[in-house]
């Protein structure tokens, strides 16, 4: 039978009682105290946190057990926290078994690929004059529809995708607060014609997002500029999005019916507001004169993303190992070997593999466009795409993704490649 929620954080409190007992937490208890205060600080604010010793006075109890209404502050905290907490007491298995879920649509609108003479019109072809007005209102010209990032600016969305994971309730697929966040979502215009929906919203430290860029809690100054940079200029890019969001409805006959929701805009992927709160009168002179010292300590993001990157996030998604930018970068031999190839091909396999589908195929004559090299193709660099395709295939094996990987003859008699996917992939 599946616990239920509290039994689960119960489950995380009597842990952390039994290595209390087995006094695993005396020998490192200021490091401890220093995690704890970090995860009430990234935590849900709320009128009253729990301090990092009553935390741990909690464990050195006999029981781990929680009344949860007479301690409703404490129960919330596990809740928004439990995957990190359980983090800290088994690591290992911890960092096996987490993953976290990008939208299936925003997968797809960055696997989106056209092949030049294709007759089959796309839906860039027929798109409404309000969107058209945007595009031109912000002078810029589009070839294609889609999402097409660099390799950082993609490595920076898995990131964002993250901690959008680690803030929300992320258990319950019928919560309404599901990959919502921890702030209160907002209702924006979305999808053209006075259409809106709901956009998730995080509040987080500036330190958050380096860690969950780097995969790593050391990072240097110029880390720090160059994250920040990216962080502005990819809220500033702007995309044609165009998809289609089908669902079942009842029929007044009382037979299921689907329906299908065409979504055209042209927006960016996110929004970003500053947030300082609580300053002191000294702080808040320092900030005026920009000391980027109390700019980092004290202040913090508001993120609000697009709804595309949520959008029927529960049933149609693609899961991720949440260090998947780390195993990507191992995987090509260093940050740099990560191309664009390199993710549009990962992300393909990850899709298939969650849809769990055995085999992915695609002819020869298309793999280049999918692997983003277009532009390699416009110019007749046969032996340079050749490499990259190689390359690309070579990392997903690497990563595991594939058992392995083959070239045959399709039936119309043209070169085909075909992927034995790994079901298994964790």
């Amino acid at each position: 039978m599946k616990k239920s929620e509290n039994d689960e954080i119960n489950d995380i409190l009597e842990e952390f009682a039994k290595s209390a007992k087995e006094g695993r937490f005396p020998e490192d208890i200021s490091a401890l105290r220093t995690k704890f205060e970090e995860l009430v600080r990234s935590s849900k604010r709320g009128s009253k946190e729990p301090s990092s010793d009553e935390l741990i006075e909690l464990t050195q109890k006999s029981s781990g057990k929680v009344d949860i209404k007479k301690n409703a502050t404490l129960h919330k905290f596990v809740h928004d926290n439990r995957e990190t907490l359980l983090q800290l007491l088994q690591p290992d298995k911890a960092r096996k078994s987490r993953k976290f879920r990008q939208s299936g649509h925003f997968v797809d609108q960055k696997l989106k690929f056209s092949v030049p003479n294709d007759p089959t019109p796309s839906l860039f072809d027929l798109i409404s004059t309000e969107t058209k007005d945007k595009i031109v209102r912000n002078n810029v010209e589009i070839r294609t529809e889609g999402i097409r990032l660099t390799a950082p600016q993609d490595k920076l969305m898995t990131a964002l995708m993250r901690l959008l994971h680690d803030k929300s309730e992320h258990h319950n697929e019928k919560s309404e607060t599901f990959y919502r966040g921890n702030l209160e979502t907002q209702v924006v215009p979305y999808g053209g014609k006075g259409q809106k929906s709901p956009s998730a919203m995080i509040r987080i430290y500036p330190s958050e997002l380096y860690k969950a860029y780097l995969d790593s809690g050391d990072y240097s100054g110029a880390d720090i500029k160059f994250i920040k940079t990216l962080l502005q200029d990819t809220e500033q890019q702007k995309f044609l999005i165009i998809y289609e969001r089908k669902y079942e409805v009842s029929s007044t006959k009382g037979h299921k019916e689907y329906r299908t929701d065409r979504i055209e805009d042209f927006q960016s992927l996110f929004k970003i507001v500053r947030f300082f709160e609580g300053l002191t009168e000294e702080e808040r002179r320092e900030l005026d004169k920009n000391n980027e010292v109390v700019r980092e300590k004290r202040g913090e993001l508001v993120i609000a993303f697009n709804p595309l990157l949520t959008d029927q996030i529960n049933a149609k998604y693609v899961e991720y190992p949440e260090d998947i930018n780390r195993r990507t970068m191992i995987a090509a031999g260093g940050h740099k070997l990560v191309t664009e190839s390199v993710i549009a091909l990962r992300d393909w396999m990850l899709r298939e593999i969650s849809t769990k589908r055995k085999l992915a195929e695609i002819n020869d004559t298309k793999i280049p466009f999918l692997l983003k090299l277009d532009n390699y193709v416009q110019q007749k660099r046969k032996k340079l795409i050749q490499a990259r395709v190689h390359s690309a295939i070579q990392v997903v094996k690497n990563l595991g993704l594939i058992t392995h990987h083959e070239v045959v003859t399709g039936a119309q008699g043209q070169w085909k490649h075909i992927f034995h996917l790994n079901l298994d992939f964790e």
